[in-house]
């Protein structure tokens, strides 16, 4: 057909007829005089079809129960209604009139769509909106994101035991745990639920600090203490810690030149900024934070056993997610409930995406969770977040190399330095997978400053 050709009344009913909506119209005395097949299958009315009869005949035999057309033509106006058609179809039924050029009333179009769809996703959301509600109620998931901690399992509720136990107690206290666990939401929790929470709370991460830099923030200095010191000075960080929590944060990086510091620090309760002459007084608290193996550390000559002790006083053993398997649904809610209010959406999760979350492994610990989390709620266009939603955590992933290379010792060796260069092997195969730093702390699940860290401490840098 060229364009401009006219449209005759059979190819308008033929395109009608392919909508799924079901079209009726009523002409201004209530006969019908056009249903399309969608209506036709949407109704079900009497054998021989609708066409010439009064709509109101079929509303008094039960066939069509929505009057909303008449409505319409006795009121001359827009009626829109939702209504259930054989017991089951809900539809959502739109009546309007359509008028002559005079203004005069002609006829009554009548558009049906189905809602079955729609009230199905409905119910599955407000399913999932129950169960949520039930699974909050039941682990009482705080409202607040700062310093609480879901404990659902009893290994976290040992946890924050011990941390309420010593919440008060001036001791120095360690806490462990492979990277991810949570160390520094544990570190906070017992700031912020002590006696000192209005006091400050400062952290440093030792190993992502250079170690020429190091004594500097630690300690601050005077003015024109070095070449480059700023005329002011500088407060370090034990004195800005004031009457607070000094938490430090990877202590098992500390180089050894710092260990002897620190440990001065912790048996004088004193300290001395770089270029001074003046003894200062430390008043705060110290919490440390490591993921390596300080025992092996010590053995291998790493790290002082004096210090060990001094910051050893109170330990924390933070577990993994695969210990503690019955905070993962816990936490997932807890991450969900974050991000809706950070992002502004609404997004629930369904029962069997939560079953899921709980078996699967998590070897970056809570950090990939929450992580996946928020993923999840960015990428996901749905209300409601599935199983397929899933395909979101595993993005990257999937396009990274496996690597599949031996790691070997030689010979006997204390286990310290076997772990070592197991550590450094791992290492440099994956820096020739990966090539940068980032990739390969996804990989390995753990900080991109620690990977940056030990590749410089086995000559792997270039």
């Amino acid at each position: 057909m060229q364009y401009g050709s006219k449209i005759s009344v059979e190819m308008v009913k033929k395109a009608l007829n392919q909508a799924d909506d079901g079209i009726m119209m009523l002409d201004k005395n209530g006969i019908v005089i056009y249903t399309n097949e969608a209506y036709l299958r949407m109704t079900q009315p009497v054998t021989g079809g609708m066409v010439g009869h009064r709509l109101q005949e079929y509303v008094d035999m039960g066939q069509v129960r929505q009057a909303a057309a008449l409505i319409a033509l006795e009121e001359d106006r827009k009626v829109i209604t939702t209504t259930v058609i054989r017991d089951e179809m809900p539809i959502l039924v739109s009546c309007s009139p359509v008028h002559n050029e005079d203004g005069e009333l002609e006829c009554i179009l009548t558009i049906t769509k189905d809602q079955t769809d729609f009230v199905a996703v409905q119910e599955e959301i407000a399913n999932c909106q129950r169960q949520m509600r039930q699974l909050e109620r039941a682990i009482q998931i705080s409202t607040s994101f700062d310093s609480n901690i879901v404990a659902a399992s009893p290994e976290m509720k040992k946890v924050l035991e011990l941390a309420n136990h010593i919440k008060d107690i001036n001791a120095t206290v360690i806490i462990r745990g492979e990277s991810g666990t949570g160390k520094d939401v544990v570190a906070r929790y017992i700031h912020s639920h002590s006696g000192y929470a209005d006091k400050p709370f400062i952290t440093i991460n030792c190993g992502s600090v250079p170690e020429s830099l190091l004594e500097s923030e630690l300690f601050g200095y005077v003015a024109g203490s070095f070449t480059g010191a700023s005329r002011q000075g500088k407060q370090g960080l034990l004195e800005a810690a004031g009457d607070g929590v000094l938490f430090l944060d990877e202590v098992g990086d500390l180089p050894k030149a710092m260990q002897v510091k620190l440990l001065r620090v912790l048996e004088n309760r004193t300290f001395m900024k770089v270029g001074d002459t003046k003894e200062r007084p430390f008043n705060a608290r110290i919490i440390s934070a490591t993921n390596r193996d300080l025992e092996s550390m010590i053995r291998t000559g790493e790290f002082r056993e004096d210090l060990y002790y001094r910051l050893n006083v109170v330990s924390i053993h933070v577990p993994s997610l695969r210990e503690r398997k019955d905070d993962i649904v816990p936490l997932a809610l807890y991450y969900l409930k974050y991000y809706n209010q950070k992002y502004s959406r609404q997004k629930i999760m369904s029962a069997e995406l939560l079953q899921r979350m709980g078996g699967l492994v998590w070897p970056g610990n809570v950090r990939e969770l929450k992580n996946g989390v928020e993923r999840m709620v960015i990428m996901e266009q749905e209300d409601v977040l599935s199983v397929r939603s899933l395909e979101f955590l595993h993005m990257d992933k999937t396009e990274q190399p496996v690597m599949n290379g031996s790691v070997m010792v030689s010979g006997i060796m204390p286990l310290g330095k076997a772990l070592e260069e197991t550590e450094r092997q791992i290492l440099l195969q994956a820096k020739q997978m990966y090539g940068s730093c980032r990739k390969i702390a996804d990989a390995l699940g753990v900080d991109y400053t620690t990977v940056a860290r030990k590749l410089k401490r086995y000559g792997a840098t270039k």
